[in-house]
């Protein structure tokens, strides 16, 4: 998947950006890098904000473009789920 989303990355920027020339190879690569981590802190996130409510995380799966933190029960309150 990295090099997929590096490729297409690369892909765009070469378009739009032909003078960078080899330096797309690198930023696609930044770009697809800087993804990957962005779906894992919003999943950290779930997690830490389920710990404070005193809500067990079981695992956290990172998917392609998306992640699943399992926790062991739901908010208490729509208001703690917000």
């Amino acid at each position: 998947m990295l090099g997929l989303v590096t490729w297409s990355n690369r892909g765009w920027l070469a378009y739009h950006f032909p003078e960078l020339g080899g330096a797309t190879w690198l930023l696609g690569l930044v770009t697809a890098l800087l993804l990957f981590a962005s779906v894992l802190a919003h999943e950290l996130g779930h997690s830490f904000v389920a710990l404070q409510q005193g809500i067990e995380v079981k695992s956290i799966t990172l998917f392609i473009f998306g992640g699943l933190a399992a926790l062991g029960e739901e908010s208490k309150t729509p208001g703690d789920a917000f």
